[in-house]
């Protein structure tokens, strides 16, 4: 991998001729192939179901400080959001904050103190609680702020399980990523013939290399997975090349 991304960064150092820049595309290329005759197509899948396992974790993450809030406010933080959207349409008059509830602004106090033959006395008086002022507009603001998470990260989650479950999702994506530099059928033959951790890896790549360059790559890949022997002839060529 590391020797894959070492001939990306020349390719921006400069507006380079198209024979040098065809000649680092092959290199790439020959890495690329590489790869597959050594077996690291199997590790490239690895490395996208870790990578999934961690997106994953982001939305057990958010999920999980959802319902540690929620404990830790006695159960009142799930349908807190909902509940200030509702009072702010309604008349001032006939408003039950449920910010009040959560973080009252006055309560009960009682002193207990001792009078002049030392005898223990009860006061009872009105604590003003400023805190709680501030401590309402960061939960209210925390609450949206996960439940955004929570739903950002749901559709993201939907969008990986696209990708692994269709073909045509990651042939798209394929495209997205060469900004449509190369021609649809050398892509879908690229898409058939590599497997869904090769396919990762070259999504990561054509996300940190111009589309231009991640195009012209594509067509080198397809002329390579087109050689007859692919799998044993042509890539073992490459290795004695080198």
């Amino acid at each position: 991998m590391f020797l894959l991304t070492s001939n990306v960064q020349p390719l921006f150092r400069g507006i380079l001729k198209d024979d040098v820049m065809a000649d680092r595309v092959k290199v790439m290329r020959d890495h690329f192939a590489r790869y597959r005759l050594r077996g690291c197509s199997r590790s490239l899948k690895v490395y996208f179901r870790r990578f999934s396992f961690c997106e994953l974790l982001n939305l057990a993450n958010v999920f999980l400080q959802i319902f540690f809030t929620d404990l830790f406010l006695g159960g009142m933080f799930t349908s807190y959001g909902g509940s200030v959207w509702e009072i702010s349409n309604m008349d001032p008059e006939d408003r039950t904050d449920p910010m009040n509830l959560i973080f009252p602004k006055v309560g009960k106090c009682t002193f207990m103190r001792y009078g002049p033959t030392g005898t223990q006395q009860t006061f009872d008086g009105l604590c003003v609680l400023p805190i709680n002022i501030i401590n309402e507009k960061i939960y209210i603001f925390l609450w949206y702020w996960l439940v955004i998470l929570a739903v950002v990260t749901c559709i993201f989650m939907c969008y990986r399980g696209l990708t692994v479950c269709s073909r045509a999702v990651r042939k798209a994506l394929l495209v997205h990523k060469s900004n449509n530099v190369v021609e649809k059928v050398v892509i879908e033959r690229v898409s058939d013939r590599i497997s869904v951790g090769e396919w990762f890896f070259l999504c990561q790549l054509g996300s940190n290399i111009d589309p231009y360059v991640f195009g012209k790559l594509l067509e080198e890949i397809d002329k390579l997975l087109m050689q007859e022997g692919v799998g044993n002839g042509g890539i073992q060529k490459i290795e004695k090349m080198a």
